[in-house]
């Protein structure tokens, strides 16, 4: 008779959401694939494991959303289906490198804006004050030295303008 080996379920379905192979898993907890399916029947999933990206891959996923390439272009170039790339986003390495291209992606349209902005766009202006002042189309958000912000009523300062 076969020891009973107590295996919490949601200890086994983490090691699975990481894409452990049933012989790790088996291995790790000292028992056969067969108990723990048995104990624990639907966690460990049929089929083929996972396929792991190539190490290329993973640098050329951070590298196109680096800029600004979409999912879909991403696993086209890669030659993959978007199901196999939705299992690869969940793997650390992957989900890094995309996340990172990402950030790149963001901070060079921030540092265009910015470059725009300054060199005398005023919607651009306009707009980043919006974004990172606070400053809202119904009016102006004026701080004074202490730094307390009031906000002015655009038409206000206009009805008084044209009355003098």
């Amino acid at each position: 008779m076969s020891k009973r080996i107590n295996i919490p379920r949601d200890q086994l379905e983490n090691l699975v959401s990481k894409l452990w192979l049933e012989p790790e898993i088996a291995e790790f907890y000292n028992c056969s694939i067969g108990y723990i399916k048995k104990i624990h029947p639907g966690v460990l999933k049929m089929g083929r494991p996972v396929k792991i990206p190539k190490e290329e891959f993973v640098r050329q996923v951070r590298v196109m959303a680096s800029y600004g390439s979409t999912e879909e272009d991403m696993k086209d170039s890669m030659e993959v289906s978007m199901t196999l790339f939705n299992k690869w986003k969940k793997l650390p390495d992957f989900m890094h490198a995309l996340k990172k291209g990402r950030a790149i992606f963001r901070r060079s349209i921030r540092q265009g804006q910015l470059k725009s902005a300054l060199s005398g766009n005023a919607a651009t202006l306009i707009w980043l004050a919006k974004q990172y002042l606070g400053q809202t189309d119904s009016g102006l958000v004026v701080a004074d030295d202490t730094g307390k912000t009031t906000e002015i009523d655009a038409e206000r300062i206009l009805r008084t303008c044209g009355s003098e």
